[in-house]
């Protein structure tokens, strides 16, 4: 597991995990290892980078593209689609509009889920 800059917090100064995704497709011990630098991020940090996913650089960079127009949209725009509008919890959240320990926190995010049918 490598590091992208280090965050600060009220609790601790902590860094980004880098995972690289391949290492799960390596199998046997590289997966193990994979697994455990997940779970030891995803407990610790709470979020990753991610990469060796395979997804076009190009797409990637086509998804902050749209990220960054949605953001700069008006509030009220924003807030049309609030997620606590939503039956599923999908949707726009304001940044200290929910809880992480307690705490509002500073995520200004969207939230989607894609409805997958599983394979048979």
């Amino acid at each position: 597991m490598s590091v992208i800059d280090t965050i600060a917090t009220d609790d601790a100064v902590r860094s980004l995990p880098i995972l690289d995704l391949s290492r799960f497709d390596a199998g046997g011990a590289e997966r193990d290892a994979f697994l455990a630098d997940l779970r030891a991020a995803v407990g610790d940090v709470g979020f990753i980078y991610l990469s060796g996913h395979g997804i076009p650089e190009a797409l990637t960079q086509e998804a902050w593209t749209q990220a960054r127009q949605f953001f700069a949209l008006p509030q009220a725009e924003k807030s049309a689609i609030d997620m606590v509008n939503s039956p599923h919890f999908r949707g726009y959240a304001q940044a200290g509009a929910e809880l992480t320990r307690g705490r509002p926190d500073c995520a200004n995010n969207w939230t989607s889920a894609v409805n997958a049918t599983p394979a048979h």
